[in-house]
């Protein structure tokens, strides 16, 4: 079972922290990465090949009126 690297980036592109997990194959790494998605940049990697990157989702603000 493949070991994975998943990156999440900066603004700016450097690396902020990195978290490791096993999966039997890229679709089913993505997969996982897919259903914990949060709105960061981040990359995944299995060993030295990267198998997809994430631009950062825009932040959603709403306006509150009192």
């Amino acid at each position: 079972m493949p070991g994975y690297r998943l990156y999440f980036l900066s603004d700016l592109g450097h690396i902020e922290q990195v978290g490791e997990f096993d999966a039997d194959d890229d679709t089913s790494a993505i997969a996982a990465v897919e259903r914990a998605r949060g709105n960061a940049q981040m990359e995944l990697w299995c060993g030295t090949h990267k198998v997809m990157h994430w631009d950062a989702s825009p932040v959603s603000s709403t306006t509150v009126s009192a």
